[in-house]
């Protein structure tokens, strides 16, 4: 039963994340109070579940907005919908030429 209660905050905490627009350091702050709530009242069992709930709650929130993309002036996806554009690059080494997936080319197989 824990371990619904447990999933079921981590997805409120990425539900909440993904509402509220919040930094990095706000969900790492914020899952300190579970997590020293859960630490200092470990002997009640009742308290600690609960504490534990809010500390899975953190870190969906936490892994939510650590998963965005970072976008900025120099990323490509800034360039979206913008029509047509030419990347210019520089080639600095050797292709890395391995063979599909699927061939057979990998660890040997006894029959």
């Amino acid at each position: 039963m824990v371990l619904i209660w447990v999933s079921i905050a981590w997805m409120l905490g990425i539900w909440a994340a993904s509402r509220l627009e919040t930094p990095l350091a706000f969900w790492i702050v914020l899952s300190l109070l579970p997590f020293s709530i859960a630490w200092m009242w470990r002997q009640t069992p009742r308290v600690r579940r609960a504490a534990v709930c809010g500390l899975f709650f953190c870190l969906g929130g936490l892994r939510y907005v650590s998963a965005l993309p970072r976008v900025d002036k120099d990323s490509i996806v800034v360039h979206n919908d913008e029509g047509w554009a030419t990347l210019t690059g520089v080639v600095v080494g050797e292709p890395d030429v391995r063979e599909p997936a699927g061939s057979g080319g990998g660890a040997s197989t006894r029959k």
